[in-house]
């Protein structure tokens, strides 16, 4: 006769983590083929069959145990820019959300206990009122863009823009993947990027599965949300036609921080005297590292193309995306490239000390106990 232990799991818990989880009724009724009379409590799953509907889900294994569903209260889920407000948020950016904000916490909190908790003189110091091209201005200062930046690769060029806004105290997180579960891969249909506003310990998340130029723009987008004090999480196309003033106000300033006038004005007209032998888009967009659709789109408030340029560059774009498979790369490199370098120190700071545990640690940065001698060594080669 089995021992099996079995837990039953309450109706409206179990209800609730398939209307929420990551896959279907119908995906889950062939994986569990009892799951019906699971939900009538007609019998009860074993522990291991919790388990795994709790990676099936990608529901959190306790919540299988609670009386009640759980409440989830994510604020920033308020602040979406996205065309179907009552879209219903994917576990992946549920998760990658608490994460985010966990990590933010333990930032500020790091920074209390060091004495480093003054409040950023950038954060909510703009306003929509403010004039666009001075705006655009100061940001270009404050990120040292009106440097010779044209020789950068893209990857260089996002680097340089993260550790300019890491200079500012803004802490730059990204990745493509919840965490280190390479399976569950962020949705640029569903967001770009996000940003978690606080007046200490400002975070900006970027999804990687967006293309680099992409990213750019997202960047810069949130930068300018952290300097008016407002959360978001962005997923409308590049400098989209959003009805909301101040979005149409930072996605200006955006698109002036990244293709300025004169700039922009000067590299299409040395496109146009090589029109038979280069792209326009393609030029400017080698030489400003943004996409070319952004550029298409700026070009045409300039009034130096029409609509359907545009058009013809943002189909030509969303192909290209389609056909582009992310990297892999060294496995430390890409783990470290997901976290912000002050983060990533201060962990390894509180860590040594001793005030945080190696686990701990580890699961501060995305890592394990097994991979965190790597991690400290291959961060370290730049600090210590």
């Amino acid at each position: 006769m089995s021992n099996i232990i079995r837990f039953p799991i309450k109706k409206d818990v179990l209800v609730w983590a398939i209307e929420n989880g990551d896959r279907s009724f119908e995906y889950l009724i062939r994986h569990f083929p009892k799951l019906n009379q699971w939900i009538q409590g007609e019998k009860s799953p074993a522990l291991g069959q919790i388990k795994e509907l709790s990676k099936k889900t990608s529901i959190p294994f306790g919540y299988f145990f609670l009386n009640d569903p759980p409440k989830e209260e994510i604020p920033l889920l308020k602040f979406r820019t996205i065309n179907n407000e009552n879209a219903k948020p994917s576990r992946a950016l549920i998760d990658t959300i608490m994460t985010m904000e966990h990590r933010q916490a333990w930032m500020k909190d790091y920074l209390i206990e060091n004495g480093q908790d003054s409040p950023l003189s950038i954060v909510n110091s703009f306003n929509i009122r403010m004039n666009p091209n001075n705006v655009a201005s100061t940001v270009r200062k404050k990120l040292n863009l009106d440097e010779d930046l044209h020789s950068l690769t893209e990857e260089e060029f996002h680097t340089y823009l993260k550790d300019n806004l890491s200079k500012l105290g803004v802490m730059v997180m990204q990745s493509g993947i919840v965490g280190s579960q390479t399976k569950r891969t962020l949705s640029v249909n569903e967001f770009r990027a996000f940003v978690l506003i606080d007046d200490v310990v400002p975070l900006i998340f970027i999804n990687r599965c967006d293309s680099l130029s992409a990213n750019a723009f997202s960047l810069i987008h949130e930068f300018v949300h952290i300097l008016i004090g407002k959360p978001e999480i962005l997923n409308d196309r590049e400098i989209p036609k959003s009805s909301l003033e101040d979005e149409r106000w930072i996605n200006n300033i955006t698109a002036r921080v990244l293709l300025p006038e004169s700039i922009i004005t000067n590299l299409y007209s040395e496109a146009s005297r090589l029109k038979n032998r280069v792209d326009p888009y393609k030029f400017i967009s080698r030489r400003s590292h943004v996409s070319e659709l952004a550029v298409a789109i700026r070009l045409k408030e300039l009034q130096l193309v029409n609509e359907d340029e545009v058009s013809k560059v943002r189909d030509r774009q969303e192909k290209n995306l389609k056909k582009s498979k992310g990297a892999g790369g060294d496995y430390y490199n890409t783990n470290l490239s997901r976290v912000d370098k002050v983060y990533m120190y201060a962990v390894i700071d509180s860590q040594k000390s001793g005030s945080l545990s190696i686990q701990n640690a580890a699961k501060l940065v995305g890592g394990s106990v097994k991979t965190w001698d790597h991690i400290v060594n291959n961060f370290g080669e730049a600090i210590y």
